[in-house]
């Protein structure tokens, strides 16, 4: 777990979580192919977990505040995007 306390630590939870994000917009996208009726509720996911996506890519600051910035980004707007 040293790996948590440096900038790799980081760079890898970033990259995990942006990772997570594309499949699930991923599979949203194949969702929304095959229930077309639901194809505006399924694009407003998508929209978000994009956007969530675009949050991580602004992060800055101490490795401390990028950590916290995570946790909150994805106890919070992770949490809320799930369909």
């Amino acid at each position: 777990m040293e790996i948590a306390e440096t900038q790799d630590g980081i760079d890898l939870a970033v990259s995990w979580l942006r990772t997570k994000l594309t499949n699930q917009i991923d599979l949203l996208k194949r969702i929304r192919k095959k229930r077309p009726q639901k194809s505006a509720e399924v694009t407003a996911y998508i929209d978000k977990i994009i956007s969530i996506q675009e949050k991580f890519d602004k992060l800055k600051g101490s490795l401390e505040d990028i950590r916290g910035s995570i946790m909150g980004i994805e106890g919070s707007e992770i949490g809320r995007a799930h369909v």
